[in-house]
């Protein structure tokens, strides 16, 4: 998914597209930063500060953390991190 592809399957105001477009920035900026030179993904670095942009409950944080280790490699995770984003959006924004 593509910066700025989220907000286009959300009916956004100007605002939150901003919002949703730097966090998505942020999510590439995290995965890439948590990834070794040998193309390894820490799964925990990367969880620790995605809640700073997203918080979830510990069972939650734990779930993500294996579903992250699971992803093959950088591309993936950044891919399921903007879903997880995309998800708890709409969810949240229901609440």
């Amino acid at each position: 998914m593509e910066a700025g592809e989220l907000a286009s399957t959300l009916p956004l105001d100007p605002v939150e597209h901003k919002i949703l477009e730097s966090m998505q920035t942020e999510i590439e900026a995290i995965v890439n930063f948590s990834v070794s030179e040998a193309g390894e993904v820490d799964s925990q670095k990367i969880l620790r500060e995605f809640i700073l942009l997203v918080p979830f409950d510990p069972n939650s944080q734990k779930r993500l953390t294996m579903e992250i280790a699971r992803r093959k490699d950088s591309a993936q995770v950044v891919d399921f991190m903007k879903n997880v984003l995309e998800t708890t959006y709409k969810a949240r924004e229901k609440q």
